[in-house]
């Protein structure tokens, strides 16, 4: 029979690259012995460009900015998590009171969000 032989490489889809970047951000930057929280920042909003559907990435990239205090990004990245979330699960209502506290309370007294399915 005959062979065909592909030289090249094929694109990988934004999903994965995005899935990518999470995971760099996550393991290389955010729980490493020298936390890198602005490198992570920058990874993970690569990665929120390339896939809002991911609701976890743009979870933990508010996370982020909730630690460095910044309010209007944390919200911004909060919304897009929320936005993406499934209904049925308790992280979209988790969600929705993280953001009422963000709105509203002093930022050093708020923890970040865990997403419960990874528990």
């Amino acid at each position: 029979g005959n062979v065909l032989v592909f030289r090249g490489s094929f694109p990988a889809p934004p999903a994965a690259k995005a899935f990518r970047l999470y995971m760099g951000a996550v393991h290389g930057k955010i729980y490493s012995p020298q936390p890198d929280i602005e490198g992570a920042i920058k990874m993970l909003s690569d990665a929120v460009a390339l896939d809002p559907k991911a609701f976890f990435v743009a979870l933990e990239l508010g996370n982020q900015y909730l630690k460095i205090g910044n309010r209007e990004e944390a919200l911004r990245a909060y919304g897009i998590a929320k936005e993406n979330a499934p209904t049925s699960d308790a992280i979209s209502e988790l969600l929705a009171r993280q953001i009422e506290r963000v709105k509203n309370e002093p930022l050093e007294y708020i923890q970040p969000l865990r997403n419960p399915a990874l528990e």
